[in-house]
């Protein structure tokens, strides 16, 4: 059986980007790239998660991104063709109520 997959891309700190990677780690193998993402004049802006993942595992990172969200250390999340920009937690529960819902139980034990 083939397993859907989504390419995702999370832009945030280094911090952040390092600790989500490290989530993942035990779910896909370390399928994924973490790159710096500098700015017009050289200086690192953001880090950038991206790579291909398993349906399970975009809603594992969709429900560790939210205190990251909370936080406000990620600049954007890009899942399949969904795309938000500086993303508030209840932007993240509508990825995780709609295309990811039926993968994963939301955090603080909503369904």
């Amino acid at each position: 059986m083939v397993e859907d997959v989504e390419y995702v891309i999370v832009t945030g700190d280094a911090v952040a980007a390092e600790e989500l990677s490290a989530i993942l780690d035990d779910v896909d193998n370390g399928g994924r790239e973490i790159s710096e993402i500098h700015g017009l004049g050289g200086s690192i802006g953001d880090w950038m998660i991206a790579g291909t993942l398993a349906l399970h595992a975009v809603s594992r990172l969709l429900k560790a991104v939210y205190p990251y969200v909370e936080g406000r250390r990620i600049a954007s999340i890009k899942a399949g063709d969904v795309e938000i920009l500086r993303p508030r937690p209840e932007d993240v529960g509508k990825l995780l109520d709609g295309h990811f819902a039926k993968e994963v139980e939301r955090p603080g034990g909503n369904p």
